[in-house]
């Protein structure tokens, strides 16, 4: 029976670190020339993989053949939460660099000193620390670095795990920008707080006295398998919208609407797919996301994007982008203005409400429509003197 849960305990492990690796490999392929964003994440995916890698080890005792491996899991959870940190940031403020963000490092820092005699250490030594923790548990590995200070060694071993929780999950409570997110961003950042908090259990449950360190490697185990699988079901994450074939999509598009007899000859056919495009825009908003893009609106509408700009253009004179931006800019006359307080908000924030990508979009859609700045126009927009808007 042991032994049935022996090869049980690897076969899942192993498929986790399989898929994982997968998903980093099909996901940087997919996305990672998108933009700095898609690279953090990236980054991150292959964090994951690596830390998936070494809880294989660990949990099936292969730890023993590779000892250089050794605390590289508990590395991969310091570098990897302030990088989930930033790239949720980044998300959300369109955060870009500075020199203060260097201060993250101190921790991921920290550990690699404390740990600097062991990891630099003959692999003889290596090993008798590995058959040390399997005696005493995993936890006696913080008592064999450099420092000796327990508030120091608390510091690294429990500020990055529960400190940058607390940060994410603040970043997303405090923030309304998270309802523009992308869906499968914001997918992905559910999953990763999940998989966060399922495997903060044992730490947390551990400062209640109870030791349930025996059955971490498990929870880790099956959180990573679940977490990989699931990835592979979000729509637009691995295999965005944008990376199909453009021709492919046109044909697929032009094909459906002929089969279906949903296009005419007729002259209404222009107008009664208009009234279609802006019940669309009405209803479900999909310019509020910043990637929207004529290739959304053929996936949602299920009609060649050729069709839908050929609409716009005969009811209203506009390409598909400009039809869209003064869409962004009708919302916020109509509904953000008036719904919502924005005052004391950046430009850069209430651009990102509207779906804009970038600060310098909003002010050349602004100045070509309406002959002002952005913060003239949302000022005048507001109805409001005493609203204000920082820039």
């Amino acid at each position: 029976m042991a032994d049935v849960i022996n090869y049980g305990i690897y076969a899942l492990t192993s498929a986790s670190v399989f898929l994982s690796f997968l998903v980093f490999i099909i996901y940087s392929r997919n996305n990672f020339n998108r933009g700095v964003l898609y690279k953090g994440i990236t980054f991150l995916l292959l964090i994951l993989s690596v830390r998936f890698f070494t809880i294989h080890l660990y949990i099936n005792h292969l730890i023993y053949d590779y000892p250089h491996l050794l605390l590289i899991n508990n590395l991969t959870s310091r570098i990897g939460m302030p990088v989930l940190y930033f790239v949720i940031l980044s998300s959300l403020y369109s955060w870009r660099v500075k020199w203060v963000d260097a201060l993250h490092l101190v921790l991921p820092v920290l550990f690699i000193i404390h740990f600097s005699n062991i990891y630099f250490a003959p692999v003889s030594v290596k090993l008798e620390l590995i058959q040390e923790m399997d005696r005493l548990g995993y936890e006696i590995v913080w008592q064999k670095g450099i420092f000796k200070s327990p508030y120091l060694i608390n510091g690294i071993k429990y500020l990055t795990l529960y400190g940058y929780t607390f940060l994410i999950l603040m970043l997303l409570g405090w923030s309304s920008n998270y309802k523009r997110l992308p869906k499968h961003l914001l997918s992905f950042f559910k999953l990763s707080i999940a998989f966060m908090l399922i495997n903060l259990v044992p730490s947390l449950v551990s400062h209640l006295g109870v030791d349930i360190w025996d059955y971490a490697s498990m929870i880790g185990a099956a959180s990573t398998l679940l977490l990989t699988v699931v990835m592979f079901l979000v729509p637009d994450f691995l295999f965005p919208i944008e990376q199909f074939d453009k021709n492919e999509i046109k044909r697929v598009g032009i094909e459906s609407d002929l089969m279906t007899g949903r296009f005419d000859s007729s002259p209404l056919h222009g107008k009664k797919l208009f009234q279609r495009i802006e019940s669309y825009f009405q209803t479900d908003r999909p310019f509020l996301d910043v990637e929207f893009s004529l290739r959304h609106a053929e996936r949602a509408l299920g009609i060649s994007g050729r069709y839908i700009s050929e609409a716009i253009k005969e009811e209203t004179g506009q390409n598909f982008s400009a039809f869209v931006n003064q869409a962004r800019l009708e919302y916020y006359s109509n509904y953000l203005s008036k719904k919502m307080d924005l005052n004391g908000k950046t430009v850069d924030e209430i651009a990102f409400e509207l779906g804009f990508s970038s600060v310098n979009s909003f002010y050349q859609v602004v100045k070509k429509s309406k002959g002002c700045t952005p913060k003239e126009f949302l000022k005048i927009e507001s109805g409001k003197s005493e609203f204000q808007v920082i820039s």
